[in-house]
């Protein structure tokens, strides 16, 4: 799927973290990954309204090691 096809997914159902993993891993291998954290941050954000976090499995995905920030 197309970065820009995601990217309207990602509007029409801002919780769905799968987009979001199809999106890191779009920028990633596209060698961008300031991009893919950047997609990272953007989920921890939208989920963090529903008191939710990312899962392991998209923790996973990103470029670098990250670890979570404590609440």
């Amino acid at each position: 799927m197309a970065v820009e096809a995601l990217q309207v997914a990602v509007r029409l159902d801002p919780y769905a973290e799968q987009i979001y993993q199809h999106l890191i891993r779009r920028h990633t291998d596209a060698g961008r990954p300031d991009a893919a954290i950047a997609i990272y941050r953007q989920l921890r954000a939208r989920l963090a309204e529903i008191d939710a976090e990312p899962t392991n499995e998209t923790e996973a995905l990103l470029p670098i090691p990250r670890s979570r920030p404590r609440r």
